[in-house]
């Protein structure tokens, strides 16, 4: 275990430790070698085929006996796979940890060891299966991954490597043991969940145990139940290959047929059903708002009934969202619904998909007639699963939303990049963060094409304004937003100029001589304060000094409490009258004289058979320790025949009868004890006469 110990400890400064490359797969035979040289050939021939040329697994020569031995390898009960640099050496994977401690769903790293514990490495999961490969020789990128990827790893994962180690050795097991591997199916982001791991676990179709609380979406007859004991492995192997585009097509079919069994539409001509999506994060539609009220009103004008289904913040499937959070994430929707309902003279029926999970939203979905929506993680329940017409808009490229889209070609995609009628938001960092300005007529006028098609109905189009005098009013208004700003920057720096006018005559009067006499005095004044303070604190350090002697001395007398006992105990009379019964026996003849006495009187009681226990406690340890101490039987002491007559006063008796109640306290013992005190009370009247 030395060798998985130093390993862990040199990557947490692996920077000085470990050089980081791509890995050289043709230099190794292995399963991650054969891996990548498989992936990376079949790729080169998906690359040269024409875009629209419809694929499937069979299309790739040997892709079939490719599936088939890793889905051999995942039906084991341990994950074990060859060293990627010795190739000899046989490791299994033993515990995972995540790769960011305060996002332990972004990602996670699995280590394997080798039965001998000598030859450690590290496996990252974010995008692919293989992302990096952390071995004692170094670190290796993956060769599927993008430029982009490799530096998405480097500046923001690795940098975490540190605290994730350290988490790994305060809470993990890092010896060679026989732990089994269950689907870690909790990633933070659905698309990422829904393309890398859903898509090929379904084409693995192997039935393993859940190590995860959580999770957007818990495929059928492929979890058996949660295990967070077990190695957590995400099951993205077909991720980045290939097989990727063909996998999250099936995918998306397989989610649908799960979930519904009859797909067919009432297909009313005075109702529609719409199902869209509101942006509340980055790359939004800035106009959203007015945009879709005004797209609901003006589809009003044709439609006695308007669903509109607004899609919000999904829910994992078997954990519920914090309401609190829903409320804020859906306020542009309410916005949107308040609008609507001010104006609308038609039936109006908003539903908000508040905390729904993705099998509730797919259900619903599939009953609606046409679909608004951003591309991305909006698309997935109306576009890839459910396969519905409708508009998909973005502020990006086209090429990021063929990314998303899984098998359906029914919707229309515009983007901002190359359309004349969206305005990117100028100044914004780069596309991925950038909102856009999308005329609502525009859209509108797309969705009827769609509407006429499926409704029978004849809608009209809309004139569209002229979108550069828009664009150039936006820019009027950011301009003007940033004149604000100026003024009130310039506004602040006059402040700014005021105080410090304000503050320069202050130090000038300060540094006049009446005002420097004044401070030497208040100078003098606080350092005699001080002076006192040093001796205040010196007298309580006295005094705790003394407390804690005293405190010293009452331990050493509680601990030799016992031996004082041994000292008193000189008569067989002294004996008796520390037994258990004279103590309890007295203790209640003095406390029966007040009323104050017998309220106090189990306290007391209480408090004297704790202090007996602890000094027969002590005098058993004191005598196990030194045999000599024993004291010796009391028929042996002079005085042991007028001592027994201890034994019969009422005292002893009185502590024998509490004693004996004690015991018997669910038998009544405390009624018969009350009788047994009367009775005692008469037998030494009787000895009186």
């Amino acid at each position: 275990m030395d060798k998985v110990l130093d390993f862990l400890q040199k990557l947490k400064d692996w920077q000085n430790n470990f050089k980081i490359e791509n890995y050289n797969y043709n230099n190794y035979e292995c399963e991650i070698a054969d891996f990548f040289k498989f992936s990376i050939t079949k790729q080169k021939y998906e690359n040269s085929k024409n875009p629209d040329f419809k694929l499937k697994i069979s299309d790739f020569e040997g892709s079939e006996q490719f599936v088939l031995s890793w889905r051999k390898k995942f039906s084991q009960e341990y994950f074990e796979l060859q060293h990627p640099i010795y190739n000899n050496i046989k490791t299994r994977a033993i515990c995972d940890f995540p790769a960011d401690i305060n996002n332990k769903r972004f990602g996670s790293y699995i280590l394997f060891v080798d039965e001998f514990e000598k030859y450690p490495w590290i496996v990252l999961q974010v995008y692919e299966f293989f992302q990096l490969l952390i071995t004692q020789e170094g670190i290796y990128h993956s060769p599927l991954s993008s430029d982009w990827e490799k530096n998405d790893i480097n500046v923001y994962t690795l940098r975490d490597l540190n605290s994730s180690v350290t988490y790994c050795l305060e809470n993990k097991n890092i010896k060679y043991s026989n732990t089994k591997f269950g689907w870690k199916l909790d990633k933070c982001r659905p698309g990422h969940y829904f393309m890398e791991d859903l898509a090929s676990l379904y084409e693995l179709n192997i039935q393993k145990n859940m190590t995860c609380d959580k999770s957007f979406y818990i495929p059928k007859r492929l979890i058996d139940c949660i295990d967070l004991k077990q190695v957590g492995i995400y099951p993205n192997i077909f991720s980045h290959t290939f097989l990727h585009d063909i996998l999250k097509e099936k995918m998306a079919f397989r989610v649908f047929d799960e979930n519904i069994s009859n797909s067919n539409l009432e297909n009313t001509k005075d109702e529609l059903k719409i199902w869209v999506s509101v942006g509340s994060e980055h790359r939004a539609w800035l106009n959203q708002i007015d945009g879709y009220t005004n797209i609901i009103l003006e589809l009003g004008r044709y439609f006695s009934k308007i669903e509109v289904f607004f899609d919000a913040i999904t829910s994992y499937e078997n954990v519920k969202i914090d309401e609190k959070q829903i409320k804020i994430d859906n306020q542009n929707i309410y916005n949107i619904i308040d609008k609507v309902k001010n104006k609308a003279n038609f039936q109006f029926k908003p539903i908000v998909m508040t905390g729904k999970n993705y099998k509730e939203k797919i259900i619903l979905c599939s009953k609606t007639d046409v679909c608004i929506v951003q591309a991305a993680t909006a698309e997935f329940v109306p576009v890839s699963f459910c396969d519905k017409e409708g508009i998909v808009y973005w502020g990006g490229p086209e090429n990021f939303h063929l990314t998303c889209a899984c098998g359906s070609k029914k919707a229309l995609f515009f983007n901002s990049t190359n359309h004349e009628n969206f305005i990117h938001r100028p100044n914004a960092t780069n596309w991925y963060s950038g909102s856009y300005f999308i005329s609502w007529q525009f859209i509108f006028n797309k969705l009827i094409d769609i509407v006429n098609k499926i409704k029978k109905t004849q809608i009209k189009y809309l004139h569209i304004s002229n979108v550069q005098d828009v664009k150039e009013l936006y820019y009027l208004i950011i301009e003007n937003n940033k004149l604000k700003e100026q003024i009130t920057k310039l506004n602040d720096d006059m402040q700014k100029t005021k105080f410090q006018k304000e503050y320069n005559e202050l130090k000038s009067t300060l540094d006049s001589c009446d005002t420097r006499e004044q401070l030497l005095r208040i100078s003098n004044l606080e350092q005699d304060l001080i002076n006192k303070r040093l001796q205040s604190k010196e007298i309580h350090q006295n005094i705790l000094i003394k407390e804690l002697k005293v405190k010293e001395i009452e331990q050493k007398l509680n601990t030799n409490s016992s031996c004082l006992y041994l000292i008193k105990a000189k008569t067989a009379k002294a004996r008796i009258q520390n037994q258990l019964s004279y103590k309890l026996g007295q203790a209640m003849i003095v406390n029966s004289k007040s009323i104050l006495g017998y309220i106090r009187m189990p306290f007391v009681l209480s408090y004297i058979k704790d202090k007996h226990n602890q000094e027969q406690k002590v005098y058993q340890e004191k005598i196990k320790k030194d045999p000599s101490l024993k004291l010796p039987p009391l028929e042996s002491y002079p005085d042991y025949k007028e001592a027994l007559k201890e034994k019969e006063c009422f005292t002893y008796k009185l502590g024998q009868a509490l004693i004996k109640a004690n015991k018997t306290w669910y038998k009544g013992g405390y009624v018969k004890m009350w009788f047994e005190i009367r009775s005692l009370k008469s037998e030494i009247k009787k000895g009186l006469r």
